[in-house]
Parts: C-alpha cells; structure tokens; sequence
C-alpha cells in the first residue's frame, strides 16, 4: 500500500540502457521547468525506456516515490482513474467520485508520475491530468503518448530516433553510434561472444541505418544473429523493404521501418510461433506460462508446442521474459502485441488450426474465472497475502476478461461470476473497482442465478464495511440464496441481519442465530467464523460485552486454527471497539494489538490504521507524545481513505474526547507536531510504532523548547540551506522548480520565525532529536 516516503514501483532494468545521453539531460531539465513532460513519438522510438530511466533518476528527489502507470492494457477511458489509484494503492473506504478520491489522496504528496502509453485513453488521460496538477501541487507527471495531451503547462519532448553512421562513415568509428551500440549489445546477449569486427561491421551500420535508428526495430533484428548472420539479416530485410513499398506500406520511413522489422520477425517465426504471437496477444499485460497454455492449447497446438513456442518466442525478442517472486512471467512490448492484434484479426482457418479472437477472449476469461473462484475456496487461510501479490499482477487481465464478458451479453453471466468470486479481493485491494464491476455487470444480467446472488452479496458487504449497506440489496440476496445457493444463506443472513439491527429491527437476532445454525451444519469454518462473529458483534453493540467475549473467542480461535489472518484482524478490531465502548481499555489494548499483527501480514492497511487509531487513543494519558504521533498517522490514512471505523459513532465522540485530552496534556504546538510528525511518516512507522518493535523520534525541538512542525521536504531543504546551497541549486538538486524551492525556503523562514538563511544553518547545525 502506498505510503508517505515509500520509493515507488520501477521495475528493474533487464538490459542495458543505451544511449540517449543527452535526452536524459534534456528531460530532466524539463521536469524543474514544469509538472508535465509529455515524450513523444512513433512507436518502438524509445518512450517508456527513456522515461524509466529519467524517473530511476530522479527518484530520491520524490519523498513520496515515483509510480509507473501503465495503460497499455486499458482501453476503457472510465478506468483511467482507477488504474492509477491501483498502482498507487491508495485506500479507499468511500463513494466518492474516483477522480475526487484520487486528487484527495494525492493533494499532500510530494511524487512522480509515470503514466506510459496515453493515447488510447487520451480522452480520460488529458482532463484528467489536468485537475491532477489543478489540484496536487507537489504531483510532476511524466507522460509517454503518440500525441500531445494539450493540457497547459505541458512540456512536450519529441524523440528522434538513435543517431546512425553516414553512407561512407569508416568502420572503425562505428561503435561511436548508439544505435550500433545498442545492436553489438543486444546481440551479444544472443549469442555469447558476438562482439563488432571488421567483417561484420559495414553490415551492421547499413543495418542501422536502414532500420533509420529505430530501437525497437534494431532490437528485433539483433535477436537472430542466433540464426542469421548480420549480412543475412539486412540481404532478407532489404527483400521486406521491397515488398512493403511496393503496396504502399506505411505513412512515414521510420514506420516503414518498424513495420518492416516486425513483419520479417513474424514471417521467419515458424507456424506454431506465429500462431502463439496471435494468441498470446488476447493477454493484456504480463502472463505466466499456466494461463498462456490455458488459453492457447489445443487446435493444433498441444501443451508442448505451446511451451516450446514461447521459450523460442523469448529467444527472438518477441516476448520479454520477467521473474516476479510468484514465478517467471512474460510480456509484449505493446507495438508488437499490437501486431499480433492486427494478425489475429486478418487470420483464416484454411490450415483448419486457427482460432477466432473471440474464442481466444471466451478461453481467456474461462482462465481468469477459475482462478478466481479457487481465490474465494482458499481465501480463508494461511495464503492470503501470495493471493493478493497475485491478482494484483493478474489485474490488467482480471479487467481485460471483465469488459470482454461485459461488452458480449452472452458472456455476461460468467463475468459476473468472475466479479463476485472476486469479492475478498475486492474488499481487500480494490473496493472502489470491485464496486464499478459488480455494478455493471449486476445491470447487465438481472436473471435470479446462484452468479447473481454470490455478487450481490459481494456488493453489499463491501457497501457494508464503508458504512453504506443498504437492507434493500441484502434483502434481495438473503431471498436469492434461500432460492438458487443455500450455502450462500449463513453469509446472507449474517450481512442482512447485522443491517437490520443497525436499523434498530429487532428480527436481525433470529437471522444471525440462524447464520450461526447453518454454518455449523456446513461444516465450513469460513462461514462458521463469519456467522459466530456477527453474534458477537450484534451483542456486543447491544451493549453486552460478557455475552460477545464468547463468539469472539471461538472466531479468532477458528482463524489462528486455519492460519487466516484478515477475518482475524477484523474481529479483533471490532472486539477492541467494543471493549473501548464499554470501559475495557486493557482488552481494548490486546484486541487492538492483534487486530494490527494479524492485518499487517495480508496487509489489509486500512484495518491496520483503523487499529494504529485506537491504540493512540489508548496511550493518551500514558505517552501523549506517542499517543499524538500515532493518532496523527491514522488520521492521514483514513483522510486518504474517505472513513474510517473508529471515525463513526459511537466510537468518534470517544476518539474526539481523547485528542482533545492528548491536545491539553501536551500544549497545542507540540501536539500538532507529533500529529503533523505522525500524518507525514509511512504507515509501517507507524505499525511498528504502534506494536513497540520501534521508538520513531519526535519531532525536532528548536531552542526553548518551541516545536517547528516542518515537513519532511522542509527538513531536506533546511539541511541544503544549512550547506549553502542558493534556491537556484536546491531546485537543481531536488528536481523542482526554483520557484517551488523559495516557498520551500519562505515556509521554513515563517514556521521557525528566523528571518535570514544563516539563522536557519545554525539552527540546523544544532538540531537534536529527543
């Protein structure tokens, strides 16, 4: 989850990084000049490399991190929003509109944006870009597209292609051209050895120069010096050259190139290749090995055949090769899979083996369902964690089968299911889309089906936890599984009779004891922790605490048997409420602490600060400073969130008694210094913190005792000020502009009350932490 300082989410190079030496200086100067850098150009030119390299750059400059977003694999503009809250795995426990979420969480923080491949969902990506910046004014957003976005401010940066020799330039200058370079290399890391010498040389400058210094077409071409030899190479690429302008071929050279390139990388594929390049091109961002025989097996090519395909598919540079710590996983760069999209249209059957884009789709969605309902049988368990590492990576899948089943009436009904199989998931890492899916494809097939109930209730227990069930959408489930899926009843008994009692009616008792009965005649001790703590919990509201202990106890005893710890962390939050509610403080204190231990290992983050908040509140009086600290890191998270447990009645009059009583204990600015302390560190600070693994430092004190409340920024700039740096070279240093820098530096100037720069070096020269 993200948190304040946290470094972001750059993968790591797999190759060496080329050239560009003075597009890397350019971009760099450009992002002091302006929050928005746009790179330009066709594709295969080198965008997203180079802008990955800018931003591993300059990430120490963000103390909020820098995050690739890709859209490569979003084509739907409503998503847009979403996908970059998914990356940023920002919480989120509302209703509130996505782009009013987004810019809330992003309003404080001090980070780069990423956002690779725009021009697909250029009508969502540049209004949306610009309320960012509207709205987050320390957000720098570095964007790659095919086309400007317009947006104002926007710095546009058009990528030329990589330098290439002259006709006539003499071999021995020809490693000085990174696109020579660029070839050399990755030519050597086919074929060991492969070094440029005076027999291949003119070869492979002609060869650079006819690709017109495109990298990913002189990429394409390096990867068969396995096979061919660089003079092989140019003599079948200059025959793909004829061939394309003889019936027209593309616009501009550089496409001509491009196009050619990977024309002649599909043609010498042999049939079973060419045919895994159309198939695995239904994938939408990475895949692991298991989902691409799923998907492409059978109709000519078997389990081996698929295997075999896509190591030899590796070996060409046509598929990118990654190992995640789920396992090895593969990828298109985009215009590559783009072609094999265009080739999967234009394919016949008359070799009888070839398969139809939708029966790709329909066998790509089929994966995807199945592993999400082996998701909802293993959830409750000891796996947790490995399952949400994975549907994160699956998501730009789990979304490309969703809208294929939502746009196809036909296959509506399994995309529900898949939605509603999703549920924990949902619930965990994606409330606010698992809530736009469910939504439309609910709309989408209203038929009374066990698909149907499964995500209503999906639907409504998500509502539920943000404080929003309605009895209506419970009601309808509760009837459905009575209908078409009994086992579904103990659940749907458990959500509509809690809802009920909220509403002050008195028949949601019988409902959850009869939860309770049918759980236990399942056997199952999922749906048996479930029922047995909603008991607990009803009574617990009721205002009988002895009574509730009980059902709590054999709860949490079921998880601890079964090594699950979300439904642990839930229960014991809720367990401490109600202990604070009712006087309890040290029951209050060990529930809380378990609460926290248990969500930090799926992490279920928002649970965990809900638990960081009621254990500042009980330190008030013990630790205030802490106390302040803690409660100030649990309010920026649920701030970022949009609600919190523990911020709704009864509890908030609680909570608000003791921040007031924490606040006169300690004085009002230190306590809004430990606050202010607490809201700008990560969130594992404060865990840690909260559970005594770590003693996180207050806040810097001036002389007299008197607290600054600088922000982490502000501190950084204090120290380069304190070594003499001008504003003009903190910005340099920092990557912001010089004006941002001078408000750094006035800010600094007003919260200290020093009026020059050398009271400020002194200060800092003499800073201590209590």
């Amino acid at each position: 989850m993200a948190t304040r300082n946290e470094a972001g989410n750059l993968p790591a190079e797999l190759s060496t990084f080329v050239g560009r030496r003075q597009e890397l200086l350019d971009v760099r100067h450009l992002l002091t000049q302006s929050r928005l850098v746009t790179l330009t150009g066709a594709g295969g030119i080198g965008k997203s490399r180079l802008a990955l390299r800018v931003a591993s750059e300059v990430r120490r400059s963000f103390p909020d991190g820098v995050w690739l977003v890709e859209l490569a694999s979003v084509s739907d503009p409503s998503l847009v929003p979403e996908t970059i809250a998914g990356t940023l795995r920002g919480p989120d426990r509302s209703v509130r509109d996505p782009v009013e979420a987004l810019t809330t969480f992003l309003a404080e923080r001090d980070l780069l944006l990423v956002i690779d491949n725009c021009e697909q969902v250029m009508t969502a990506c540049a209004p949306l870009t610009a309320t960012l910046l509207r709205h987050a004014p320390a957000v720098r957003i570095l964007a790659t597209s095919r086309e400007v976005m317009g947006v104002p401010g926007e710095q546009v940066y058009r990528l030329d292609p990589l330098p290439v020799p002259a006709p006539g330039d003499p071999a021995a200058g020809a490693s000085a051209y990174p696109s020579v370079s660029l070839f050399t290399e990755r030519a050597a890391a086919v074929v060991n050895g492969f070094t440029l010498s005076t027999e291949n040389a003119d070869a492979v400058m002609e060869l650079c120069r006819r690709l017109d210094g495109m990298p990913l077409a002189i990429e394409l071409a390096a990867g068969y010096v396995r096979l061919l030899s660089p003079v092989q190479i140019l003599r079948r690429l200059d025959d793909r050259f004829r061939l394309l302008s003889g019936r027209g071929g593309a616009a501009h050279p550089r496409q001509r190139s491009l196009r050619a390139t990977v024309e002649w990388s599909y043609d010498l594929c042999s049939p079973a290749e060419r045919q895994m390049w159309n198939r695995l091109s239904v994938f939408a961002g990475d895949f692991d090995l298991a989902a691409a025989v799923a998907v492409c097996a059978g109709d000519g090519l078997e389990e081996p055949d698929v295997v075999e395909a896509v190591a030899d598919l590796v070996a060409k540079s046509v598929l990118v090769s990654e190992t995640h710590t789920e396992g090895v996983r593969f990828r298109f760069l985009e215009t590559i899979r783009e072609y094999g999209v265009h080739a999967l249209h234009e394919a016949d059957d008359s070799d009888g083996h070839a398969l139809s884009e939708f029966e790709l789709r329909s066998r790509h969605l089929d994966w995807y369902l199945r592993l999400a309902e082996e998701l909802d049988r293993d959830w409750f368990g000891p796996r947790q964690r490995q399952w949400l590492e994975r549907l994160r990576a699956e998501l730009p899948n789990i979304r490309a089968a969703l809208s294929f089943a939502a746009e196809h009436p036909e296959h509506a009904r399994r995309g529900l299911r898949l939605a509603g199989s999703l549920g924990f998931f949902w619930r965990v890492a994606a409330m606010r889309e698992g809530h736009t899916w469910l939504s439309r494809l609910l709309a989408a097939d209203p038929a009374p089906t066990r698909e149907r109930t499964r995500a209503l209730l999906a639907i409504a227990w998500m509502m539920a936890s943000r404080g929003q069930g309605r009895v209506e959408e419970a009601n309808e489930g509760e009837q459905l599984a009575r209908q078409v899926d009994p086992e579904l009843l103990p659940r749907a008994l458990l959500l509509l009779g809690t809802l009920k009692l909220q509403e002050g009616d008195p028949t949601g008792m019988p409902m959850l004891e009869e939860s309770v009965d049918l759980a236990r005649h399942l056997g199952r001790d999922s749906e048996t922790a479930y029922a047995v703590f909603g008991l607990g919990w009803a009574l617990g509201l009721a205002g009988e605490p002895a009574a509730a202990q009980p059902w709590f106890d054999e709860c949490v005893a079921t998880c601890r048997r079964s090594g699950e710890h979300w439904w642990r962390g839930v229960v014991q939050l809720r367990r401490a409420l109600v202990g604070w509610m009712h006087g309890d403080l040290d029951g209050t204190a060990s529930a809380a602490a378990d609460a926290l231990r248990a969500s930090r290992v799926v992490p279920d983050l928002l649970a965990c600060a809900d638990a960081i908040n009621l254990i500042g509140a009980l330190e008030v009086g013990r630790d205030d400073r802490r106390a302040a600290y803690l409660l100030g890191a649990a309010d920026q998270y649920w701030r970022d969130a949009g609600g919190s447990v523990v911020h709704t009645a009864p509890w908030e009059s609680l909570l608000d008694e003791r921040m007031a009583e924490c606040r006169e204990m300690l004085g009002e600015a230190a306590f809004d210094a430990e606050f202010r302390h607490g809201k700008n560190d990560p969130l594992e600070d404060a865990i840690g913190n909260a559970l005594g693994e770590r003693t996180t430092p207050t806040v810097p004190q001036a002389r007299g005792g008197q607290a600054f409340g600088l922000t982490p920024r502000e501190h950084e700039i204090a120290g380069l000020v304190a070594h003499g740096l001008t504003n003009r070279e903190i910005a340099d240093k920092l990557v912001i502009s010089t004006r941002t820098a001078e408000t750094h530096v006035q800010n600094i100037l007003a919260k200290t009350g020093f009026t020059t720069r050398s009271q400020v070096a002194a200060w800092y020269a003499e800073l201590a932490w209590d």
